[in-house]
């Protein structure tokens, strides 16, 4: 089994409004299944932001244990 994380999107809306979100999913591949096993959705608008963070976390091959602590951090600052 492989780890791997990738950027979600959202689209949410309310009465008059779309916005589109971005976040991120910790996906365990094993031959031609890919099943998400964490995920945390609308952490940013910014996509650029969100795609250095999953590129960072599969480039460092980050723990899953870690994955929880990686967004707290991104989110506070």
């Amino acid at each position: 089994m492989k780890y791997k994380y990738i950027p979600t999107q959202t689209t949410l809306a309310d009465d008059k409004f779309y916005r589109t979100s971005w976040g991120v999913a910790l996906v365990e591949t094993s031959g031609d299944i890919a099943v998400v096993i964490d995920e945390y959705s609308d952490i940013s608008q910014n996509i650029e932001d969100i795609t250095n963070l999953v590129r960072l976390c599969n480039e460092m091959e980050l723990d899953k244990s870690h994955f929880a602590d990686v967004v707290e951090d991104f989110l506070a600052k």
